[in-house]
């Protein structure tokens, strides 16, 4: 099982109506086994430690192995979930699917760097997106048929909370 080989860690002290490990463990299992080799842990935090992420509010970070340092993802649950209104996480597939686009995102730059030969620093992001699209696609089957129609509208609500904050 591929989430067996990947570390959880969760340090976001941020509580949610879900819970939030159990979310991850399901979507790390669409992930394929060997696209996970070398990926040490996955670090739930409230926001990124790297400060310019932070600045770009990003929702994930990946750290490639560095010396002694293993490769890990860290997926920043306050910046993921803000604006979102509350109502909204209490269906069942939202949560779960805000939580894959990051983690699916921040897992394609990990097999990018780890498993491709193209240059490393060339369409990276390009890169990452059309990989979470293909886990999202394999994931969530039964649900893109249903989210589609009310992505506007949770986008629409999205926008609005935003600018009321």
């Amino acid at each position: 099982m591929a989430s067996m080989s990947v570390r959880v860690q969760n340090y976001c002290r941020t509580s949610f109506s879900f819970k939030i490990e159990r979310l991850l463990q399901n979507l790390l299992r669409v992930v394929p086994q060997e696209h996970l080799i070398g990926l040490d842990s996955i670090i739930l935090v409230g926001q990124v430690t790297s400060k310019k992420s932070r600045e770009q509010k990003a929702g994930g970070l990946y750290w490639q192995k560095w010396r002694q340092r293993p490769a890990t993802i860290e997926i920043a649950l306050d910046e993921i979930y803000r604006g979102v209104p509350k109502i909204v996480l209490h269906l069942p597939f939202i949560p779960k699917f805000i939580l894959a686009n990051a983690l699916y995102h921040e897992i394609g730059h990990h097999y990018q760097q780890r498993f491709t030969h193209a240059a490393k620093n060339v369409g990276r992001e390009e890169f990452a997106e059309k990989y979470k699209k293909q886990l999202l696609q394999k994931a969530f089957v039964g649900w893109r048929l249903l989210f589609l129609p009310l992505a506007p509208l949770i986008r629409w609500m999205r926008r609005r909370v935003l600018r009321a904050a």
